[in-house]
This record gives structure tokens, sequence and C-alpha cells, in this order.
């Protein structure tokens, strides 16, 4: 499978699904120079919804990625986005900017 045999939908949904997977490994709250990420508790659930994803897009059922997506803005305004953006690392935006190209994708499809 080559790069240029995906359609664009395929390739944002990809990549929308990789940036939900990586972003939990990265610094999603920093405090006074410690820096948790999210992979402990809620960030699981964000992990299993990502690969839930790349398997979606995969055998093209993008409608899916509809509660995927909605399921991992959740957990995120539920979570480190209700502390507020003041303690914020750079791993909330990576897993937002994963959030927004699955709902994209998704609402790009329908």
């Amino acid at each position: 499978m080559d790069l240029s045999d995906l359609s664009n939908e395929q390739k944002t949904g990809y990549g929308g699904s990789l940036l939900l997977i990586i972003g939990n490994f990265l610094p999603i709250i920093c405090i006074f120079g410690i820096c948790i990420s999210y992979i402990n508790g809620d960030g699981m659930f964000i992990f299993l919804l990502g690969l839930i994803s790349l398997y979606l897009v995969y055998s093209e059922r993008f409608r899916g990625l509809a509660a995927t997506g909605g399921i991992s803005f959740v957990i995120l305004l539920n979570g480190p986005l209700s502390l507020g953006f003041s303690f914020l690392g750079f791993g909330i935006y990576v897993l937002l900017a994963g959030v927004g190209l699955v709902l994209y994708t998704c609402w790009k499809t329908w």
C-alpha cells in the first residue's frame, strides 16, 4: 500500500487516529517542571478509541468516527481541559488536533 493510493479522507483519518494514539504519551499537564502524560486513567480510553478509529478508517466505515471522535472530545472536556489552559502541556493540543481530524474526516465523508 502506497501513500498515493489513499484518498484524502483516509489520509486525514489515519492522521487523526495516530494523533489520538501518540498524544497520550506526550506531556499533558506540567506543573512546576513536573510533566504528566495522559496514558494512565482516561488516556487509556482515548488510546483504545484511537485504535478503533484506525480500524474504522482502514475498513472505510467513516460514520463510526463520529462516535470515537465525539467520545474522545467529551473525555478531554471532563479531564484536562476542565483544569484550564494554564498548566496544560503540548500533548493536549496533539489530542485536540487528532479529535479535530477524526471528526473532520467523518463530516467530510458523511
